[in-house]
């Protein structure tokens, strides 16, 4: 029972920092992407069904609230399981890296 509390404690002080470490490996690879769609993008077009530019912002907004989400449910799971993330410098980077706001 130790060591599963042993692991289990293990595991939780350590997820953020994979958290984090996944959502920049997402956003290194969402920057090329996002420059080569604003290249392939045409100028104007009367019939074609163009994406629309809002749709891209809802996105990113979706998954920003989803990740908020997901970092709030996981602190209130290590709380419940007694366990003090808010004190965890991992965590706090998690938090701001996920509530900081997109400057484009």
């Amino acid at each position: 029972m130790r060591r599963l509390t042993r692991d289990l404690l293990s595991l939780l002080l350590t997820w953020p920092s994979r958290y984090i470490s996944y959502l920049t490996a997402i956003k290194k690879a969402e920057e090329p992407l996002k420059r080569l769609k604003k290249k392939t993008r045409p100028a104007f077009s009367l019939f074609a069904n163009s994406p629309n530019v809002n749709d891209d912002a809802k996105d990113e907004e979706r998954i920003r609230s989803q990740m908020i989400l997901d970092v709030e449910a996981f602190r209130k799971d290590a709380l419940s399981l007694g366990i003090d993330v808010d004190s965890n410098p991992h965590f706090a980077t998690l938090k701001e890296i996920v509530y900081a706001t997109d400057p484009e």
